[in-house]
């Protein structure tokens, strides 16, 4: 599995972390603390720093410092959990805004709701429909992606709001343009806060920060996340506290960890650029940018998915499959359970990107091999998916109602290779009407009749696609198809699959009975068996391999079964009837005759099976093909 964010830990740790082993110091006191807090106060070119022990507790000291309880307070419906449940703590009352198309808060819907949705009376910003007081913004920089500070903190100013900064995600993020040049995330607003949980830039393991140029609210958020003491030496508690403080063992780690904070970074920012060159071609997939007005430290790279071959959530899956870790985002803050009857205002593009976005793997110590196999798997539309392999031969009659069967498909992605095996009526003319509508069509005419293993043959060297299926120019299917048959190769992870299928005459009268594909086939068992009609196989070449068909005349398709199933792969059946097969011969019996003719010369001259073995299989092969001729009468 390759991870979705991870960790980057040096063996240096291990000095820091045996030493508080050695000290006893591993929990609320000890250097680490002072060092790291000094080590990320110098980093963000700041005085102080109070480290905490996450990045929830470091937001629920700052929601009880600023008074938010029985007030509102404008937060993002885009963001984690951890930003908003603090605010419950405190019985403070969220309103949800809408994103902007960076994730981040949508600044003209928060100007416009401040504007319209309140009054602006005594100093204080009052919600004309709740008469509440709305006291402050929480304000998220998604996935490290900056807000527009200087236009947040002018609409703040104006109405007098407290701005608190979750730059949970953004640590190293700072504004290169405006007036905040050269200030970070999370030092802007009248306080912020850091987490360094495991999946963060830099990790404690747990861990957070608050930030904030006032010194009083630092003293006073330092006093209550040790439990509110006021003298060292004894237990004395003068109010509420809480057991926040940060452990010397996460110190421990965050000392050594941010020495490498600008070296990750510019790791993030060189896998981002990769992934972005890779990512632009994919037709249906776009990579998030992150703004030119700031240097951000890019720590999640998400992947907008819209009008790709697959939904968001199938691509999700087959990604799991593969062993490649990602994930959607978040569920909006104004759709969970505990938080649906708060106020929302306009939301109108956060579901849009809940429903589209994936994350992909993102971690500083990922390799190249690594980001090229996620692209690989991205990147299945350059290569058409499926290839349906369609000899042609004097065909007019029946080619177009084929044709309209595969370009009709649920499932788009597919190539359909027409080889014209010198048909000499009008089949030509009739596939390149249709191929003009439709690119995906592909054409190729020989010059000679050779028969229709050859045409496969030359159609399965031009095919492009990981999947290959079959279907000759009289048959038909039904349009969910390839869809069902697609979807359940990957999610079982089989090399070769059939469905049930349909008799029909000349006419396209279907008989009544279904050949029913029976739940799998081995190599053995379908020696004795013919049940797999050829229009309705897919195989996995990456499973199976490149493969041709023996060039006989009559029965390659059951030879090349029986090929590729000796190598020990098994045939799964779909018991869907899913393809209709057209019966144009003449006589049953001289076709049956032909038939047995066939077999008979796959077991002897493909197989080199032994007179004795090709007569014990022969006999049941008539068997069942005796019970699915009267099946059809």
């Amino acid at each position: 599995m390759i991870p979705l964010s991870v960790p980057n830990l040096d063996l240096e740790i291990v000095d820091n972390l045996t030493d508080c082993i050695k000290t006893g110091w591993i929990s609320t006191g000890g250097d680490y603390i002072k060092t790291f807090e000094q080590k990320l106060a110098s980093y963000l070119k700041i005085d102080e720093v109070v480290g905490v022990q996450s990045g929830t507790a470091a937001l629920h000291l700052l929601y009880q410092y600023f008074e938010f309880r029985d007030c509102e307070v404008l937060c993002p419906t885009v963001t984690f959990i951890a930003s908003i449940n603090p605010l419950l703590y405190v019985n403070a009352h969220p309103i949800f805004m809408d994103c902007d198309d960076t994730l981040n808060m949508d600044l003209d819907k928060l100007e416009d709701f401040c504007f319209y949705e309140c009054e602006f009376i005594n100093e204080k910003l009052i919600n004309k429909k709740t008469k509440k007081w709305v006291k402050g913004i929480i304000v998220v920089h998604i996935f490290g992606n900056p807000i527009d500070m200087e236009r947040l903190m002018n609409i703040a100013d104006i109405y007098h709001l407290i701005v608190v900064e979750d730059a949970a995600e953004a640590l190293g993020s700072y504004y290169t343009k405006g007036r905040y040049k050269g200030m970070f995330c999370g030092t802007i607003g009248h306080a912020g806060i850091y987490s360094f949980n495991a999946n963060k830039i830099i990790t404690t393991g747990g861990g957070g920060a608050i930030v904030s140029p006032d010194k009083k609210l630092l003293d006073k958020v330092r006093y209550w996340s040790v439990q509110s003491k006021t003298d060292p030496l004894s237990f004395v508690h003068d109010e509420i506290g809480y057991n926040y403080r940060m452990l010397n063992l996460n110190a421990a780690l965050g000392v050594s960890q941010i020495d490498h904070l600008e070296s990750f970074i510019k790791i993030k920012q060189e896998n981002y650029q990769f992934y972005q060159k890779q990512i632009e071609t994919i037709n249906g997939l776009t990579l998030l940018p992150y703004h030119s007005y700031a240097r951000c430290n890019e720590w999640f790279y998400s992947v907008i998915v819209d009008g790709y071959q697959e939904t968001r959530d199938e691509l999700l899956q087959r990604l799991q499959q593969e062993g490649i870790q990602t994930r959607p985002l978040w569920g909006l803050m104004h759709e969970q359970k505990h938080l649906k009857d708060y106020q929302t205002y306009r939301i109108e593009k956060a579901p849009y990107y809940r429903d589209h976005l994936i994350n992909i793997p993102c971690s500083t110590n990922i390799s190249m091999n690594e980001m090229k196999f996620v692209c690989e798997h991205l990147d299945i539309e350059e290569e058409p998916l499926v290839s349906i392999i369609t000899p042609v031969y004097n065909s007019a009659r029946f080619i177009k109602e084929t044709l309209e069967s595969v370009l009709n498909q649920s499932y788009p992605n597919f190539e359909m290779i027409c080889v014209d095996d010198a048909s000499t009526d009008t089949s030509a003319d009739v596939i390149k009407t249709y191929q003009e509508r439709d690119k995906r069509l592909k054409y190729i005419r020989l010059v000679k009749n050779s028969g229709a293993a050859v045409a496969r043959n030359i159609a399965l060297e031009h095919a492009k696609g990981r999947y290959i299926a079959f279907l000759d120019s009289d048959d038909l299917w039904d349009k969910e198809k390839l869809k069902i048959q697609v979807r359940f190769m990957k999610e079982n992870k089989v090399s070769f699959s059939f469905t049930s299928y349909q008799m029909m005459d000349i006419d396209g009268n279907c008989f009544e009975r279904v050949i029913k594909a029976p739940e799998k086939i081995t190599y053995s068992e379908l020696l004795k068996n013919t049940i797999i009609g050829c229009l309705t196989v897919m195989v996995d070449r990456r499973m199976v391999g490149d493969f041709k068909m023996p060039e006989v005349r009559d029965s390659q398709d059951y030879a090349t079964w029986l090929q590729i199933l000796k190598q020990g792969h098994v045939a799964h059946g779909i018991n869907q009837n899913l393809a209709r097969y057209r019966r144009v011969n003449g006589s049953i019996s001289n076709n049956k005759l032909k038939a047995l003719r066939s077999n008979w010369k796959v077991y002897r001259k493909i197989e080199k099976l032994s007179i004795l073995k090709s007569s014990y299989v022969f006999t049941f092969y008539i068997l069942h093909a005796l019970k699915k001729h009267l099946l059809l009468r």
